[in-house]
Formats: structure tokens, C-alpha cells, sequence
């Protein structure tokens, strides 16, 4: 998890240089990456949650 993190760190911090380069391409490239890490996250958060469902009916 703290490696997506260093990761979004990395892909901000490339966004920037972008937008300043006002490469309108590699921004676009970059506005989806990002979004598809995110929704990438969002779908790790949630199988996780699951399996800890999963685990605490089990105990029971």
C-alpha cells in the first residue's frame, strides 16, 4: 500500500511537469493512468474488506 503511495507520489509530481509542458496528450495519458490507479486502489480497499468478512464470519 505504501508502494501505490510513492507511486501517486511519482504520477502528481509527473502531472505537474506535464501540465507545464502543455503536452495536452501525455495529459490525457496521464488523467487516465491516474484514474486507473485509483479505481485499482479502490478495488484492492474493497476485496480486502471482503476478506475480512469473510475471516470474521469464519471465526464464528
Amino acid at each position: 500500500l505504501l508502494l501505490l503511495f510513492y507511486l501517486l507520489i511519482v504520477t502528481l509530481l509527473f502531472g505537474y511537469y506535464v501540465f507545464f509542458q502543455e503536452s495536452y496528450g501525455i495529459l490525457v495519458f496521464f488523467l487516465y493512468s491516474l484514474g486507473t490507479l485509483i479505481r485499482r486502489v479502490y478495488l484492492f480497499l474493497k476485496q480486502k474488506k471482503l476478506d475480512e468478512q469473510v475471516f470474521s464470519t469464519k471465526k464464528d
